[in-house]
């Protein structure tokens, strides 16, 4: 093999790597630990996501009010959170924003069935690098299923699905 070609074979191997790694770690959930999840709510008290209402389990997306697909998607997570909260499954929203600033964008369509938290830390403290974020958790605080990207919350019984 001449040395231009196992250079170009070489510079593909490097390529795809960075490609596959850069990929797994935008795009697949980080494991999540509700006790180190830090959280005020709009009052301004402090919370742990462990202390948070669980009911049949509980929604939670990491969210920004600039992100275009969070802005996308958050009416329709709020729509679905009606039906959500009726099955005893708690839907919140985690932001690394100013409560304040968020509350300009989601009093637009919240009809208060989604509980809004800001992060004490960075999305990048908590392993999440790329938003909308989703995560589906039990009662016990194992996660059914999690999701980076847009997810469709039009059926609410598939969504429920993740629960049983």
């Amino acid at each position: 093999m001449s040395k231009r070609r196992f250079f170009i074979f070489l510079l593909i191997c490097i390529t795809l790597s960075v490609a596959i790694f850069l990929y797994m770690h935008f795009r697949v959930a980080p494991g999540l630990k509700l006790s180190e999840i830090k959280l005020s709510d709009k009052q301004g008290r402090a919370w742990s996501a462990s202390d948070l209402p669980k009911g049949n389990g509980i929604i939670i997306q990491f969210f920004a009010s600039w992100c275009p697909d969070c802005r996308r998607e958050m009416p329709e997570f709020d729509a679905a959170s009606a039906t959500l909260i009726k099955n005893g499954v708690f839907c919140y929203a985690f932001t690394d924003e100013k409560l304040a600033s968020v509350s300009n964008y989601t009093d637009k369509f919240n009809k208060g069935s989604i509980s809004f938290f800001q992060l004490e830390h960075r999305f990048s403290h908590y392993g999440i690098h790329a938003i909308p974020t989703t995560y589906f958790i039990h009662t016990n605080g194992s996660t059914a299923y999690s999701k980076v990207g847009a997810l469709n919350w039009k059926d609410t019984d598939l969504l429920l699905q993740h629960f049983k």
